[in-house]
């Protein structure tokens, strides 16, 4: 009896442990924004454009991004790859080689040698089929971003993300934001942006305004993204108009570093296609 009673008593000291060295936490939205994806790109003109990428999974999330460096054709391999879905998503230490690996055992590339051309980036992405002035040119990493978040909004553009579940949503007044209780005790916010409501994704990303979501009331979406997982539809990333006499959350001190302005003709700009 008395063996059985220390049996109970050490297993309970053991949960005890246990739930002390590993205790159970509530889901708790993870949103970044310009300011803290990545340190370098704060005052970048391209920094909505990359946050953007980063939410739908075609820019990696490596430590910095390096907006003026130019654009490897491993780079563009590896974002490539990425939306292709030809190799899991990076963790907190991705490995940008091994994605553009598999582009090129894939046949997507024909070589990870050199910088990659505007040329390069629109056969990859939009099947050649954009208008670009400099087609020859060698553009950074940042003017990189943005001529492919242009030319997302294109047919093409909007077929390749289709294809990942992705598709722009709507833009307008910020009506609502709600707080919900999930069955395992994590809270989802429900923004309702043009009178549609959709929970946003846990790891979102948002620009131009601030990662507390319950401040968004009454802000004006410009742009957004939707990703379809099953019969849920979730904001991936929410984009706000400039709030005049607002002042944005202060980003991350971080090192910082220059940038140049994005001088090459982006993808023809064209209408952006709102969810049903």
């Amino acid at each position: 009896m008395k063996t059985m009673l220390k049996v109970k008593l050490l297993r309970v000291f053991s949960l005890a442990m246990l739930l002390v060295v590993f205790p159970v936490e509530s889901v708790i939205a993870h949103i970044l924004t310009e300011t803290s994806q990545f340190p370098d790109i704060k005052t970048s003109d391209a920094r909505f454009d990359i946050v953007v990428l980063v939410g739908m999974g075609i820019v990696p999330e490596t430590l910095v991004f390096e907006p003026e460096k130019k654009l490897s054709r491993v780079d563009l391999a590896a974002w490539r790859a990425l939306v292709a879905n030809l190799i899991a998503k990076s963790g907190d230490k991705p490995d940008v080689n091994a994605p553009a690996k598999a582009a090129l055992e894939q046949g997507l590339v024909k070589s990870l040698d050199g910088d990659a051309t505007y040329a390069e980036i629109n056969k990859l992405f939009f099947q050649g089929k954009l208008e670009t002035a400099q087609p020859d040119a060698v553009p950074t990493r940042a003017q990189a971003a943005s001529y492919i978040a242009a030319g997302l909004v294109s047919p093409t553009g909007v077929s390749l993300l289709e294809k990942n579940g992705v598709q722009a949503g709507p833009i307008g007044e910020v009506s609502s934001v709600e707080s919900r209780t999930n069955p395992d005790g994590g809270i989802s916010h429900f923004i309702t942006v043009g009178g549609v409501t959709m929970p946003m994704y846990t790891h979102g990303r948002v620009g131009n305004g601030p990662s507390d979501l319950a401040k968004w009331t009454g802000r004006t979406v410009r742009r957004s993204y939707v990703r379809k997982q099953g019969d849920i539809s979730l904001w991936i990333y929410l984009e706000s108009e400039t709030v005049a006499g607002m002042v944005e959350e202060p980003g991350h001190d971080h090192a910082s570093h220059s940038h140049e302005e994005a001088t090459n003709t982006t993808a023809k700009p064209a209408e952006h296609k709102h969810a049903e």
